[in-house]
């Protein structure tokens, strides 16, 4: 009969040592920085000794683009300005090969138009290039998905024509301009969530109507920049996607906000809830699904995929012009798995998510009673 012996100790110290780390990594918080200004988390990621934040700031007279490093444990241990000239405006941080890729748009001093910018830094925060193309006109960059090659499809909106029009942009590895491209009609069209299906890009945000409503919209373009069609989807009040993710080969799904669809009291009322549709590459729905309740409003504003495959949506839950910020973890079947809410003590919202191996760290803004800070939450795969 074969014998067994102890375990060696240094291999019980290694363990002890794994369970820590792991122990460690896993800390969950709720935490806010920030000085007497406005301040907003719009990206976050784990870059290895904690996290990475990209923060839109004012810092008067200029408003500014800035990095804030955290601890694991959510200590706030860096606060860095990125040499970028005029005002600066970011809308997002996203993890990229190498470091993270940050975009918005810049208001040159001597212009009374947004110039697109992208930029690319390590994750230590080291500024590696910066791409400010000043094109005619007016192009602001709202979101953003890295491809596999580093390379980046970008949308916004683009005033070439004297209104808003949905933009979309391809830059290579090392952020130069490939191409860029419109889609609108006669109306005012936005371009908030893009995502990226083999050599087809669908973009997603809202057309507003000759009413002053806005229906949820989407566009889909090849690689080159060509578009294919666009449609939208919306009731009689006001709808707009957010985010927009690749779940399946041809298929897409969309978060966002829909005041049209919902529970109703007895009096009629609705309360704006989240909205969220998954559509295949002709524009056909495959489903569609409404979150919320007649107590409060709901607003998607982010979102990513979990390690499941799951859903994480990210926004806030509003009441008497007050909220506080809110992740569901939906299926990709539309069905709510939970939802879990965040105070950090006042009006909060969440404007971008990041899952992790294990939870999701999330970041978005904090107006407190002396100023706006940002705030930063980190949570397990149950949300606690």
């Amino acid at each position: 009969m074969p014998r067994s012996y102890p375990p060696h100790r240094s291999i019980l110290t290694a363990l002890a040592l794994a369970h820590a780390l792991l122990t460690f990594t896993q800390t969950s918080f709720t935490t806010t920085a920030g000085g007497f200004r406005a301040e907003d988390g719009v990206g976050v990621l784990a870059n290895g000794t904690g996290y990475l934040s990209g923060v839109r700031a004012f810092a008067e007279p200029l408003h500014v683009a800035a990095l804030w490093g955290y601890s694991l444990a959510g200590g706030n241990t860096s606060q860095t300005v990125l040499p970028l000239s005029d005002r600066v405006f970011l809308q997002g941080l996203k993890e990229a090969p190498g470091g993270a890729i940050g975009f918005g748009s810049v208001f040159p001093a001597d212009s009374s138009t947004h110039d697109m910018l992208l930029f690319k830094v390590s994750l230590t925060g080291a500024l590696i290039w910066v791409t400010r193309p000043a094109l005619a006109h007016d192009q602001q960059l709202l979101g953003l998905t890295v491809l596999t090659d580093g390379s980046v499809v970008a949308c916004g909106i683009d005033n070439a024509t004297g209104k808003h029009e949905a933009l979309v942009a391809r830059f290579d590895a090392n952020g130069q301009l490939l191409w860029h491209s419109t889609a609108g009609s006669s109306l005012d069209v936005e371009a908030h969530g893009v995502a990226v299906d083999g050599s087809l890009v669908m973009v997603t945000g809202r057309e507003v109507d000759f009413s002053g409503r806005s229906d949820a919209f989407f566009a889909l373009f090849d690689m080159s920049g060509n578009l294919t069609w666009t449609t939208s989807w919306g009731g009689a009040a006001d709808e707009i996607g957010r985010a927009l993710v690749r779940t399946a080969p041809g298929k897409f799904i969309m978060a966002g906000t829909t005041s049209s669809f919902g529970p109703t009291t007895t009096t009629g009322q609705r309360k704006e809830c989240v909205y969220m549709m998954q559509l295949d590459l002709l524009g056909d729905t495959v489903w569609t699904a409404t979150i919320g309740d007649t107590l409060f409003h709901r607003k998607a504003l982010a979102m990513t995929i979990a390690t499941n495959g799951d859903l994480l949506v990210a926004g806030a839950r509003e009441q008497d012009n007050a909220g506080d910020a809110m992740v569901l973890r939906v299926s990709t079947a539309g069905l709510m798995v939970w939802e879990r809410i965040y105070q950090a003590g006042g009006d909060d919202r969440l404007l971008a998510i990041q899952a992790l191996p294990v939870g999701f760290v999330a970041t978005g803004w904090s107006n407190g009673v002396d100023s706006r800070q940002v705030l930063l939450v980190r949570r397990n795969d149950a949300g606690n």
